[in-house]
């Protein structure tokens, strides 16, 4: 069975895309895992480089693709 997730946080620029790979990686083949934020700021802009550099350190690629904005 396919699981489907969305990490929500305000401007997915630093936190949700994090905890989108990390999501990912524990949730395995069988997950899709997207972030987006609730506002438009950093939309299209790549992730906050404190996000890729801790991303690196822990061996994990950053996201691909840039930020999303969640739109109701």
């Amino acid at each position: 069975m396919m699981s489907n997730l969305l990490v929500v946080c305000l401007g997915n620029y630093c936190r949700s895309p994090f905890a989108q790979l990390a999501l990912a990686r524990r949730g395995g083949p069988h997950m899709t895992v997207r972030s987006a934020g609730l506002i438009g700021k950093w939309q299209d802009q790549p992730a906050h480089s404190a996000m890729i550099n801790a991303a690196r350190r822990l061996g994990r690629a950053r996201p691909d693709g840039p930020g999303r904005r969640c739109v109701p």
